[in-house]
């Protein structure tokens, strides 16, 4: 079944996605940047947010399969 994803569904990727990806890049910028720059801190968030929303849209459930395989 070859069906094309509608911008609905991508734009639901995308946000889910987006905040695993804030989650995860606050958690990561937390360790590695601890009483430094605003800047590197907001930095190490956004690639995080931008990276997990574009690969939650391009894998889909593949991504959050090995997400979910990664946290056990």
């Amino acid at each position: 079944m070859n069906k094309r994803r509608n911008s609905l569904e991508n734009a639901i990727r995308f946000g889910c996605g987006a905040l695993l990806g804030a989650v995860l890049g606050i958690s990561f910028s937390m360790n590695l940047f601890y009483l430094t720059s605003v800047t590197a801190i907001s930095t190490c968030i956004m690639v995080c947010l931008i990276s997990s929303g574009l690969l939650a849209v391009r894998y889909g459930d593949r991504y959050w399969e090995s997400i979910g395989n990664w946290l056990r």
